[in-house]
């Protein structure tokens, strides 16, 4: 289910462990995959991969409308990731909806 997925983004960490297989399996697909940069996963310390992955979009291609779903935004996030609201994340991804570049679905 995952390879239907036009764009998927992951750290980079995480893509050194476990890409290869990944692909191998055939989970995922290289021209599906975003690997998120280490200087962007190592400035952003405490924060989910959804974080690191918009702050990245943000960064690569400041005009995009990102969406998001559920948890991902205000009290509920804070309510389901206290450990990442206290990194900040949280009012980062708020500051994002208020500008009008993230959006609920």
């Amino acid at each position: 289910m995952l390879n239907t997925i036009p764009s998927i983004y992951i750290r980079n960490s995480w893509w050194r462990r476990t890409g290869e297989k990944l692909i191998s399996q055939g989970i995922l697909r290289w021209d599906q995959v975003h690997v998120i940069p280490p200087e962007v996963e190592n400035g952003l310390k405490d924060c989910t991969t959804f974080a690191m992955a918009v702050y990245d979009v943000h960064r690569r291609l400041p005009e995009a409308v990102i969406l998001g779903a559920g948890v991902d935004f205000g009290q509920e996030r804070d309510r389901v990731f206290p450990y990442h609201a206290h990194s900040g994340e949280s009012s980062y991804m708020d500051s994002l909806v208020k500008r009008g570049v993230l959006f609920p679905i």
